[in-house]
C-alpha cells in the first residue's frame, strides 16, 4: 500500500500537482493541513485542519485504518507538534501511526510501538531543507512500513525506517473517521 503524505504547502498549489503527476497510482493521498485551499480544491487528498486552514470543514483529526495499521492524522499544533503528547493521542484512539505537520521539518520516528513520520513541507522547510513530502508505503503481506521522501527538485534519497508488526487486519479497506479534539 502506497500512501502519498504532504503537509503545509500554505496555498502553493503547483507543488501538489507535481506530486499528484509524479504518483498517480498511490493509494491514498493525505494532507497534514494548512494547504490554505477548501476541500474541493484540495481533492485527491483527504486533509485534516491546520492553524492556517480557514475552511472549517476539514476535521481536527481523522484515523485511516488499513490491513495491518490503525493511522492517527492531525496537524500537530493542538499537541504542540510534541511527540509524547501526539503518541498519547494516537494510542486513545487504537492507533499505531501518527502522520502530522505544523513543524516545517521532515521526521520519521519510532516511539515506543508508535511510527510518527512528519512529511515536512512542500513550501518551505524551517531546518533549511529542500521542500519535501514522504511516501509511505506499508507492506501488504508483513505490515512492515518504509518511508521516503522525495524533495521538490525530485532529487529522491532514502530515509529508511522499518517497523515491523504482527497484528490481526483491521480491515482490508481503508476506513476513515473524523473527530474534533476539545
Amino acid at each position: 500500500m502506497q500512501i502519498v503524505l504532504c503537509s503545509d504547502n500554505h496555498g502553493d498549489r503547483k507543488s501538489l500537482d507535481i506530486i499528484l503527476a509524479r504518483h498517480p497510482g498511490a493509494d491514498l493521498y493525505l494532507h497534514c493541513g494548512d494547504s490554505e485551499f477548501s476541500k474541493d480544491m484540495l481533492m485527491p487528498f483527504a486533509s485534516v485542519r491546520g492553524n492556517n486552514d480557514y475552511d472549517y470543514s476539514f476535521p481536527k483529526y481523522r484515523v485511516v485504518e488499513t490491513k495491518h495499521h490503525n493511522i492517527f492524522i492531525t496537524h500537530g499544533n493542538l499537541y504542540y507538534s510534541n511527540i509524547s503528547e501526539l503518541t498519547k493521542a494516537a494510542k486513545k484512539e487504537d492507533c499505531d501511526v501518527v502522520f502530522y505537520g505544523h513543524t516545517h521539518s521532515f521526521l520519521n520516528l519510532q516511539n515506543g510501538d508508535v511510527h510518527l513520520v512528519n512529511p515536512g513541507s512542500t513550501f518551505y522547510n524551517r531546518d533549511m531543507s529542500d521542500p519535501c513530502y514522504a511516501i509511505v508505503n506499508f507492506d501488504d503481506e508483513t505490515g512492515e512500513i518504509y518511508s521516503k521522501i522525495p524533495v521538490e527538485n525530485f532529487d529522491e534519497f532514502e530515509i529508511t525506517f522499518t517497523h515491523s508488526v504482527n497484528k490481526t487486519p483491521v480491515t482490508d479497506i481503508y476506513q476513515i473517521r473524523e473527530g474534533d479534539i476539545y
